[in-house]
Parts: structure tokens; C-alpha cells; sequence
């Protein structure tokens, strides 16, 4: 492992790094197929700059978390999660790409966002933790019900999407729901 932040079972997140913005993270961010479900990412083609610029203005606010999702077996970076965290509220909206196709329907993606649920709600002691997706996002929506996430509400229209403009979900999760669940899955 590869300075590891936070370990799980089969992955881990560390710190993002300048060597990891090429490669398959630019080609993922450049897939329609993998972005087609993000609000803003995708609209545009992504650059090695615009990637560095958005990677130093990450790591300069403490409002931003931006990690790497790394196998253990090899440390293959397969994808990142982030948060955007209102301190004053003890929020965070958060986000997440898997951009490895191999690993789809592995649980990759669920095990690596619990490890960051885990981090947001017990270090950092925030309340509740949020995410949007398109309507229609079925992946999004299945790993939501696995992590315990409720929906709270629609964004009637909020996203033009080939040629449509598109409802936004909106879900997520509060710290006591999240110990719950977690404290069931122990017993």
C-alpha cells in the first residue's frame, strides 16, 4: 500500500497526487459512459492542467476532502471519492467515481465509500452526509439503499442531459443511522 489514509478489506484511500491525474483517471473523466450520470463533470473534456488546477485548489480548503480508491491487492487506483463539508452545519456533500469496469458489481464501490462514510461521520464528527445523482442513475440509487441512504427530496428539471433537462435525487444519511447500521452489521 502506497501511503494509505484509510484501509478497508480489499481497498484503501490516500492522498491524490499529481502521478495519479493522467491515465486512466483522465480517460475515465473523458468517458461518456462513466460520466453521463455526473451533474458537471463530463460536460466538457477534461485536461491534465484543468485536473492539476482542481487537485491544488482541493488540497488548499480545508472544506474539500479528495481521495484516491486504491486496491490493497496491487494498488491499482481505480477511483476517488470526495466531500465538500459545511463545518458550521456538520454536512458534507459527497461524490464518488469507480472508473474501473472489471470491478463493477464487486462491491468495490460500496466498501470504499462505507470506509469514508466511517471517516466523515466518526473522525470528523459530522451529522449528515449527502449526495445528488440523475434521475435514472439505477447504480447510484442500489449502492445508496446498501450504505442506508434515504431520499430526501427531487430537483424537478435541474440537469440538461442529451437533450432533456433532468430531475436530480437527492439522498442521504444522518451520523445516528449510520451507527445503527453499522452496529447491526457487527451483531
Amino acid at each position: 500500500m502506497r501511503e494509505p489514509f484509510l484501509v478497508g478489506e480489499r481497498v484503501y484511500l490516500r492522498r491524490l497526487t499529481d502521478e495519479d491525474l493522467g491515465g486512466e483517471y483522465l480517460s475515465a473523466l473523458n468517458n461518456y459512459e462513466l460520466t453521463q450520470w455526473f451533474d458537471k463533470t463530463g460536460r466538457f473534456p477534461a485536461t491534465p492542467i484543468e485536473m492539476r488546477k482542481y487537485l491544488e485548489q482541493a488540497s488548499q480548503d480545508a472544506s474539500q476532502i479528495l481521495l484516491a480508491v486504491c486496491l490493497k491487492v496491487d494498488d491499482r487506483h481505480v477511483g476517488n471519492v470526495q466531500a465538500r463539508i459545511d463545518w458550521v452545519n456538520r454536512s458534507a456533500m459527497t461524490g464518488r467515481i469507480i472508473w474501473a469496469t472489471d470491478l463493477s458489481g464487486t462491491g468495490i464501490g460500496v466498501e470504499s465509500f462505507s470506509l469514508f462514510l466511517s471517516y466523515l461521520f466518526e473522525r470528523l464528527n459530522l451529522n449528515r452526509v449527502w449526495s445528488g445523482c440523475i434521475d435514472g442513475n439505477i447504480a447510484a440509487l442500489k449502492n445508496w439503499e446498501k450504505l442506508g441512504y434515504k431520499i430526501e427530496g427531487r430537483l424537478r428539471q435541474a440537469v440538461w442531459q442529451d437533450g432533456a433537462f433532468r430531475d436530480v435525487i437527492q439522498g442521504g444519511i444522518l451520523r445516528e443511522e449510520w451507527r445503527a447500521r453499522v452496529s447491526r452489521s457487527l451483531d
